[in-house]
């Protein structure tokens, strides 16, 4: 997008925003906007888990306890675009990035949104041979 040679994808909010701020800083003639269909799209979360057989348990929490705390979350977010579920974190976040609903869609626009349903195995199997003839150019 950055490139100027994408005028619609599909993507995650966050990936779109950092295309919007490199192109700013590129100081690029196009605007690049995020927006989410009145008929929903997919929504997502990040998920932190420790293996049962991990070496060390310890570090892990220590790191997982470390990433959560409000400031360090909010920093999170405002490098990469990406809404923290943390709320006491909100207050950190920069006011732009708050306030943007690319970021942190209002209400009435997250009660349309939906999980994705994983496809059955013979459907990912289709899908990825389809995608590799499509790349392969066969």
């Amino acid at each position: 997008m950055v490139g100027g040679d994408i005028c619609f994808a599909y993507g995650w909010s966050g990936d779109v925003v950092i295309a919007k701020h490199r192109a700013l800083e590129a100081k690029k003639q196009y605007k690049i906007d995020y927006y989410i269909p009145k008929g929903g799209a997919p929504i997502w979360f990040d998920v932190v888990a420790i293996p049962k057989d991990a070496k060390n348990k310890d570090a892990a929490l220590q790191w997982i306890n470390y990433i959560e705390t409000p400031q360090v979350h909010a920093a999170i977010t405002n490098a990469v675009y990406y809404p923290s579920a943390n709320t006491e974190a909100c207050k950190y976040v920069d006011k732009d990035l708050a306030n943007d609903p690319a970021v942190y869609p209002p209400q009435d626009v997250i009660k349309t949104m939906f999980l994705l349903k994983p496809l059955p195995p013979e459907i990912q199997r289709l899908q990825t041979r389809l995608w590799t003839e499509f790349k392969s150019g066969h």
